[in-house]
This record gives structure tokens, sequence and C-alpha cells, in this order.
């Protein structure tokens, strides 16, 4: 389906999911999904471009409860671990990334939010998730001058970041 992070990489993000849910008893659904993203860019200061991807997982429990007969939602909480790669062109720089290696950083982290879901037919619905993931690291990637060693941040992994996704589902138990 599609999807949306907004907060780990500069600026608001598309990409593609895929996932797989599970029914528990109770109305309980545990859920975990596969998101790639679109690539961010962001000028340094001095004029190269950094280039950030993104790839995660995500694994969210959720109850969902039925409303109006075909119309389910329900609060869920979990968990998302995300990779952050930067590339950077220019001339004379090369990227680092404070305490972790110049080839990207990991990300942890825990959060909540929400399912809904309409059922088209027996097997099929339309659904939408929506979820605050609190990170537990906040790597910081610069821009190191080769010449005078200076570094200077080009992007840094907030507190906090929205995600987002609606897709089609198939029903099958």
């Amino acid at each position: 389906g599609a999807t949306i992070d907004a907060g780990t990489l500069p600026g608001p993000t598309p990409g593609v999911a895929v996932g797989l849910a599970l029914g528990a008893p109770h109305h309980l659904r545990v859920a975990a999904s596969v998101a790639t993203f679109l690539d961010q860019e962001r000028g340094t200061p001095n004029g190269a471009v950094a280039s950030f991807s993104l790839l995660s997982v995500q694994l969210r429990g959720c109850w969902e409860l039925p409303f109006a007969g075909r119309f389910t939602a329900g609060p869920c909480l979990g968990g998302r671990f995300a990779h952050v790669s930067p590339n950077l062109f220019g001339d004379g720089v090369r990227t680092g990334n404070r305490g972790r290696s110049p080839d990207g950083a990991s990300l942890f982290g825990l959060g909540g939010g929400g399912h809904v879901a309409v059922r088209l037919s027996p097997v099929f619905a339309v659904g939408g998730d929506l979820a605050v993931d609190g990170w537990l690291t906040h790597p910081q990637f610069l821009v190191v001058d080769p010449v005078t060693g200076a570094a200077t941040p080009v992007h840094g992994t907030p507190k906090a970041s929205l995600f987002g996704a609606l897709g089609v589902e198939g029903r099958f138990l």
C-alpha cells in the first residue's frame, strides 16, 4: 500500500509498504510491515547535496473494535525499526554520523496510534494506519570538510516521527 513518513528524513516522504496482519481472539490484531521511501535531498552549507534513503519495519498490536457493520477501528501499540542511509554529492566533502558508521544509522522507536478498516467484501477491506513513534536514538548526519576537518550538521533525526499507511487488506480468517 501507500505510506508516508513525516520526521525521520528532512521532509515528509511518500513510500510503499507491504505487510501481514493476523487476527487473534478478543478483537486483537497483530500486524508487521516493511516500507521503503523515496529519497529526500538537502543542500549543505558548502554547496554539496545530501540525499537520504529510509527503510523501516513496523510491528504493531491493535485492538480492533467493530462499528456499524463493515467498519472497524481501534488503538495500536508497537515498535518500529528504521535504517537511514546518507549519500553525499559534491567536491571535497565526506559524510559522517556522530557515534555511528558513515554508511547510515539504525533507529528503534516505540509508539502508538490507530487502525481503521472498511470491509468491501468477505475477503477484502480498505485499511489505514496512523502512528507516532518516539525514537530511542537520535543520530545526526554531518558534512566534514577534508581540509579543515570542520563538521557541519546536515540532518538530525527528531525525537518523534509520524507514520501513516493506506492499503487494501486481504482477510482470509
